[in-house]
């Protein structure tokens, strides 16, 4: 029997990368969530789904030592 492989990183780390490569780009701008899932290529819904909340969703990209600033309305 083979293992089953999965290439695709999890969510979160795909979300988190995903702001690392926006806020690189937007050097401060920034970050809305529309930005992020597109990025990271979810929905939003599905930010909220993972992440509960916007506030949630900073505390882990800073708990991964990513300083954000997100952009409100988004």
């Amino acid at each position: 029997m083979s293992p089953i492989r999965n290439a695709d990183p999890p969510l979160p780390a795909r979300i988190g990368s995903a702001a690392a490569r926006l806020l690189r780009r937007q050097r401060g701008q920034g970050l809305t969530m529309g930005a992020l899932a597109r990025e990271a290529g979810v929905s939003r819904a599905t930010l909220y789904r993972i992440f509960g909340s916007r506030d949630a969703l900073l505390r882990a990209l800073a708990a991964r030592g990513q300083p954000v600033a997100v952009t409100e309305g988004a």
